[in-house]
């Protein structure tokens, strides 16, 4: 190797130290994991399942009332063929059936191998949340919501409660 050789790899040689030097000094912008949300309410509660468990959400067709089922089955629809079942989270939860017949929307939800509709008054929005901006569940919730109750987020001056699906599923089957 001659002497121009050598002082082209030696510069070369600096230049690809510097380079790495610049690139260990620069802090690396690292993305937080998410979670799509999908909010509704109940009344004046708010709610939310993890996105992936929502296959989608439909207006509220005719509903078949099932005789002799528990208060939290709200009934059976045809979803393009398929019976569905309709789960009730109002009498799930304890909490006030809504006043009027706007007829809400039904998510239809799957966890675990189980399929069902449930039934919300309103769905407000589908989001996508930073893990770490979802909190522990709030203590002050009633006996009902506590046990399907596995987070709490804050979104424009409202609280949030994150529900378990797969825990309500079991329910229902016990």
């Amino acid at each position: 190797m001659d002497e121009a050789e050598k002082r082209v790899s030696k510069i070369e040689s600096m230049v690809e130290e510097a380079k790495n030097r610049r690139l260990s000094r620069e802090i690396l912008d690292v993305e937080e994991k998410k979670r799509k949300l999908v909010i509704f309410s109940l009344g004046d509660h708010f709610f939310c399942f993890p996105g992936e468990n929502i296959k989608e959400i439909i207006p509220t067709p005719t509903v078949s009332v099932v005789p002799g089922a528990p208060d939290f089955i709200h009934g059976i629809i045809n979803v393009r063929g398929d019976i569905e079942s309709v789960l009730n989270l109002h009498s799930l939860l304890a909490l006030p059936e809504p006043t009027s017949n706007s007829g809400g929307h039904i998510t239809m939800a799957e966890s675990g191998g189980i399929k069902s509709g449930i039934l919300v008054d309103r769905v407000h929005d589908v989001l996508d949340i930073e893990e770490k901006q979802i909190a522990p569940p709030l203590s002050t919730h009633g006996k009902e919501i506590k046990d399907f109750a596995v987070g709490e987020i804050s979104l424009k001056n409202k609280n949030i409660t994150l529900l378990d699906l797969a825990g309500i599923f079991s329910r229902i089957l016990s």
